[in-house]
């Protein structure tokens, strides 16, 4: 069985749902596969490291129900919704290890390394118990009879409160593109980058251009690695970027002519002009998935990152 490069692992996020976490990964572009939808992965989940203790979970692609709410199979990201055990009231925290890799009848790959997820404390009870200690006169009250009445009021209102601060922090979050959920990075972020989700595009998938086109304009705007990340977003691909001042030979109108210093070179067709030939860049853009992509997009994506001088010819081979 042929061993191919590891999937990319991206941090778990919650869902809108309580409970429910997204594990998700894009596949890095792999010669050898012609077809993503062909491969097969496998997603663990455990609360040892060793991946081995009782509560070890594994899915694939094919996996139904159980603890598994949904599976997003995107053209190259894909994903598992899976319900973890709830928020403990014990005020203690959950720490879960997961990892995943390609595993299948034709491909195998490495396991990624694993990465953690925390599940937060559940405070209603502690919550309850400071209400309860509040209260004025001991001597009327019993405060340890927590069966009562008042304190049945004051746990009601315990979980309200913890449910209130889960919330806020969860808000908080929301400000993080790898942790926002989600029913909130649209707003949050695609709008600052201009980006809808389509119909046709898992919520993941949606996630990683966004993730992606994110940091090209945050870490690598008007660079090289800027542009290749604006590509790679819509086509899982990273570009080949020449820079024409480094190419041998003459620019005239449409037509590139070969230097008679260089015989062994083949002529061919580009749509340069003097400027481009001193300050740009043909862009490759390849699209071996066969993907649904939006060229009109991806351009406008690439000049509003790249260097304002620099002019690009985009190339579809």
């Amino acid at each position: 069985m042929p061993t191919v490069q590891t999937p990319v692992l991206h941090m778990s996020y919650p869902s809108d749902t309580d409970g429910n976490f997204l594990f998700w990964l894009h596949l890095p572009y792999i010669s050898a596969v012609s077809d993503p939808a062909d491969l097969d992965f496998q997603l663990q989940i455990d609360n040892q490291t060793n991946f081995a203790s009782p509560n070890l979970r594994t899915y694939t692609k094919g996996s139904t129900g159980g603890d598994l709410v949904d599976y997003q199979d995107g053209d190259f990201v894909k994903a598992w919704e899976v319900t973890l055990p709830w928020r403990l009231r014990n005020e203690t925290t959950q720490t879960w290890y997961y990892r995943v890799r390609i595993n299948d009848a034709v491909y195998d790959s490495a396991w990624t390394a694993y990465k953690t997820l925390t599940i937060r404390a559940d405070y209603s009870n502690s919550i309850m118990e400071d209400l309860i200690d509040s209260l004025a006169d001991e001597n009327v009250y019993v405060k340890e009879a927590y069966s009562t009445n008042v304190a049945m009021l004051y746990k009601s209102l315990g979980k309200e409160l913890d449910k209130l601060q889960l919330e806020y922090e969860l808000t908080q979050d929301d400000n993080y593109v790898d942790l926002i959920r989600d029913s909130a990075i649209e707003d949050n972020f695609g709008q600052l980058i201009g980006l809808e989700r389509t119909a046709a595009e898992t919520a993941t998938e949606y996630r990683f251009r966004v993730r992606t086109i994110w940091d090209a304009f945050v870490l690598n705007a008007g660079v090289e690695q800027g542009i290749k990340d604006v590509v790679r977003a819509f086509t899982g691909i990273d570009p080949l970027i020449i820079d024409n001042s480094d190419q041998y030979g003459w620019i005239l109108g449409r037509h590139y002519l070969p230097d008679p210093n260089h015989p062994d070179l083949t002529p061919t067709i580009r749509l340069y002009s003097r400027r481009t030939k001193g300050y740009g860049i043909s862009i490759y853009i390849y699209n071996h998935w066969a993907l649904s992509i939006d060229a009109a997009q991806i351009e406008a994506y690439v000049n509003s990152i790249k260097p304002a001088h620099v002019k690009c010819v985009f190339i579809y081979p």
